[in-house]
Formats: structure tokens, C-alpha cells, sequence
């Protein structure tokens, strides 16, 4: 990335790493040194190499949507099992965007009684402070 000497560097990247949550850009590889903002003002004459910094294990909510929530079976007649979504709001889209169905989930374990939609192809949008994970999920018409 170019920046002019005197600017602010920017938007910086935000990777993503499974397992672990983004600490910032440094310029030491052991997180010492200067940390690197978009609003950090630029004043090297030369080059600058940023190191990512890291914290291993699942520590948010959205580390914890990705790798601890499933939804089964899928596809699915009538019943639908979900783990690990406690606290969330699900929501269930038609692939058009409209919603069918909106629950709060209140236990780790949870049976969803879906018998009322039609077969098809639906989106399970789980939530939980104000981050998402959307499951593409096939009510079965047996």
C-alpha cells in the first residue's frame, strides 16, 4: 500500500484467520513497535513492513457462529435440529428475500417445529450481537 509522507495510512486490511481474532498491524513481529491505524499518520522516508498480530482460540461471538453452530438434517422434513445457537435470532428467508419465519433460540440444543413451509430452498440467518451466520438449508416435500 502507497501512502504519502504527512497522510494517514488508511483502511488496512483485516484478515481472517480460523481459530483466532485479529489484534492489528505492528511493526515489530512481536507486536511491539508501532501500531498501525487507518487514522496513524504517516512519517517514514522509507518503507515500512506491518506484522498482523494474533490471540489463538474462538473469542467472539462471530468465531463462535462460525465453528460451534449446525443446523441438521439437511435437508430437512419437519423437524430441524440446531446446536450450539443459544441466544440467537433466527430468521428464514425465501432465496426471493422474503421472511417465513423468525424465532428467538433460547436453549443449546433446540428442535424447530417447520412443518408449515412449503419444500424448497431456504436461508437460515442466525444472529447474535450483530453478528451472522447464513445456513442454505432444503425443506424435503416427503
Amino acid at each position: 500500500q502507497s501512502v504519502d509522507y504527512g497522510a494517514a495510512v488508511g483502511d488496512l486490511p483485516v484478515p481472517d484467520r480460523i481459530g483466532y481474532e485479529f489484534g492489528g498491524w505492528f511493526t515489530q513481529p512481536d507486536g511491539n513497535g508501532i501500531r498501525y491505524t487507518s487514522v496513524t499518520t504517516y512519517s517514514m522516508t522509507g518503507d515500512v513492513i506491518l506484522y498482523a498480530q494474533w490471540t489463538e482460540g474462538v473469542t467472539g461471538v462471530e468465531d463462535r457462529l462460525k465453528t460451534e453452530v449446525f443446523a441438521f438434517p439437511n435437508p430437512f422434513a419437519g423437524a430441524l435440529h440446531l446446536t450450539g445457537a443459544e441466544g440467537c435470532t433466527l430468521t428464514v428467508f425465501t432465496p426471493a428475500g422474503a421472511i417465513v419465519h423468525t424465532q428467538k433460540i433460547t436453549g443449546a440444543n433446540e428442535t424447530l417445529s417447520l412443518e408449515q413451509l412449503p419444500a424448497g430452498l431456504y436461508l437460515f440467518r442466525l444472529e447474535k450481537d450483530g453478528k451472522t451466520k447464513t445456513l442454505k438449508m432444503v425443506k424435503d416435500g416427503r
